[in-house]
């Protein structure tokens, strides 16, 4: 598993490379730490700077890859991740997330935007990488069955808990779609009364229970953004994780929306898959 690093300063002033460090030394992989410069006159400061940051990560691996490019971060984090075939970015927050901004606002919104894999937004520091929030509710259709996800678990298990959120919402279903018990059931009863979304939970649940991970389904009642954010404070979470989607029109620009709310407001660390 290939991990790619965006650095800005030594481990403990630089959330994403400690973060991106502890995962992976969590999921036993070879990290890679990228800084991009915007002019090689720069490239000595730069060099100057990864020689500092190998000496300072002895703690938190044995051996890391440095790579420094010219450019603009974005752009060449995104490019190095096609070409080296990286299977996770982690990138630092650079500020709050504009959610009407795409590819335009900070690196972290355009690499998600336009990176190859799972990008995860490192906004806090972690202890562990033990605990995940898994929300299905943000995205149509993410990918649990995807390369990087189970290798993540399959790499950490079966010391790794997932609680598989979905939030029912009366404001995200079709007319007529959803009968007003079935807006305050809970997982249980869903999956037991064969619902579309009980279905759902199941296929979910069911692909992580086979990657070894402990699995927990959850289904809260509310806006999407209010409940996964009050479900994040709750649950002793070390990451949430949501899932891209493919969606166009009115849907894709809401759902959009709702991702970057997400990324904007959480506290914890963030992977969009």
């Amino acid at each position: 598993m290939r991990i790619l690093i965006a650095a800005v300063g030594p481990p403990h002033h630089d959330t994403s490379l400690s973060v991106g460090l502890l995962m992976a030394k969590r999921l036993d992989a070879v990290p890679t730490i990228i800084t991009v410069i915007k002019d090689e006159d720069a490239g000595n400061r730069a060099k100057a700077f990864h020689d500092q940051t190998l000496a300072s990560i002895k703690k938190w691996c044995a051996h890391a890859d440095c790579v420094i490019r010219v450019g603009d971060p974005g752009e060449e984090i995104v490019e190095y991740s096609f070409a080296a075939s990286i299977d996770l970015i982690v990138v630092g927050a650079s500020g709050s997330i504009n959610p009407l901004q795409r590819g335009v606002g900070t690196t972290a919104t355009w690499v998600v935007a336009h990176a190859p894999c799972p990008v995860a937004i490192a906004k806090a520091e972690m202890s562990d990488l033990r605990r995940l929030l898994l929300c299905v509710s943000a995205a149509e259709n993410p990918d649990l069955s995807g390369e990087t996800l189970t290798k993540m678990i399959a790499r950490a298990a079966p010391s790794m808990e997932i609680t598989v959120l979905h939030v029912m919402s009366h404001i995200m279903a079709a007319p007529g779609t959803l009968s007003r018990w079935q807006l305050n059931a809970d997982a249980k009863t869903l999956i037991l009364e064969h619902t579309p979304e009980g279905k759902r939970i199941q296929k979910d649940v069911g692909i992580l229970i086979s990657s070894g991970a402990k699995v927990f389904p959850k289904v809260r009642h509310g806006l999407v953004v209010d409940e996964i954010l009050a479900e994040s404070k709750v649950g002793s979470y070390d990451l949430i994780i949501i899932g891209a989607n493919q969606n166009r029109g009115w849907k894709r620009f809401l759902l959009d929306n709702l991702e970057h709310r997400i990324a904007a407001q959480s506290e914890l660390s963030i992977m969009i898959l």
